[in-house]
């Protein structure tokens, strides 16, 4: 997760917020079933590709209702 300059809108705190919370539980996963974050079968890896992808959309959404 990078850190961005200015707050972010509601639906981009809200993905956040998620991510941070799943990201505890995949790597908790993974750490029980002993992956490493670049194995294929990972929860992290699943979870970043995931939040890469959709965390535009939420900051499109905030760009596009006003708060």
């Amino acid at each position: 997760m990078s850190t961005m300059s200015t707050v972010p809108g509601p639906a981009a705190q809200l993905i956040d917020a998620c991510y941070a919370v799943k990201l505890l539980l995949c790597e908790q996963w993974d750490m029980t079933l002993g992956l490493s974050e670049d194995h294929v079968c990972s929860a992290v890896r699943a979870l970043k590709i995931c939040y890469a992808m959709r965390r535009p959309f939420f900051e499109m959404m905030d760009d596009a209702c006003p708060h």
